[in-house]
């Protein structure tokens, strides 16, 4: 036979580091020192900044593919199209 439900709540056991209830705006908190850092390379560094300060749309070609079909001179190529999707869908290859 199956025991009924009770109402009693099961005992709850503390988490290893969890924090009981909402935590005071006022208490201290752990001091950032205590973190683990990481660190950029100079290279990775210069890299950011140079993302960071290039536009992530190359309005030159943009500018010359809209003009290109205002004057109805760009040319679709379906078959380079077609290549482009498929080498997308099979991924980076795959080294020997």
């Amino acid at each position: 036979m199956v025991d009924g439900i009770s109402s009693s709540k099961p005992a709850s056991l503390p988490m290893p580091g969890a924090v009981e209830g909402p935590r005071d705006a006022k208490a201290p908190r752990p001091a950032a020192a205590s973190l683990p850092e990481a660190a950029l390379s100079s290279e990775a560094s210069g890299l950011v900044r140079d993302m960071a300060a290039r536009s992530p749309v190359d309005t030159a070609r943009v500018a010359d593919i809209r003009a290109k079909i205002d004057s109805g001179t760009y040319r679709v190529d379906p078959e380079r199209i077609a290549d482009a999707m498929i080498a997308q869908e099979r991924g980076p290859p795959k080294l020997r």
